[in-house]
């Protein structure tokens, strides 16, 4: 899984150059699809900011679900927030699970739905 040399930590088979070699693989994808070209350092920025921007959305998503009284907010996320917390991970959204150790779990949720929507869900 690309995922996992993108994101992981440089073990387990993972280098240095198969990370370098994996994200010029994204930044040609980018580039085939966007009218501006960019650099393999632009397309990790933007990784980046869009990763923080829909940390801080889900976080403020998940304060408003925990919510008491009142009637309780809609549990609708952004399809780019939904699938970017199906990318990162429950744990980076939300820092630590009530289940345990973070290393125990999968980038991925169930089946790839964040477990902020599955809560939704229930």
């Amino acid at each position: 899984m690309r995922g996992k040399v993108l994101f992981g930590s440089l073990s387990g088979g993972v280098t240095t150059k198969s990370k370098y070699v994996a994200w010029q693989a994204v930044t040609q994808a980018v580039n085939e699809v966007g009218g501006k070209q960019r650099t393999l350092q632009e397309v990790k920025k933007k990784w980046a900011d869009l990763k923080l921007q829909s940390k801080k959305r889900i976080a403020a998503h998940m304060a408003k679900v925990r919510l008491t009284g009142g009637g309780g907010p809609t549990c609708k996320l952004s399809p780019e927030d939904e699938r970017i917390c199906a990318i990162i991970g429950e744990g980076a959204v939300k820092g630590i699970y009530e289940e345990g150790d973070t290393d125990l779990l999968s980038a991925e949720g169930s089946e790839g739905m964040c477990l902020v929507q599955m809560k939704c869900l229930n």
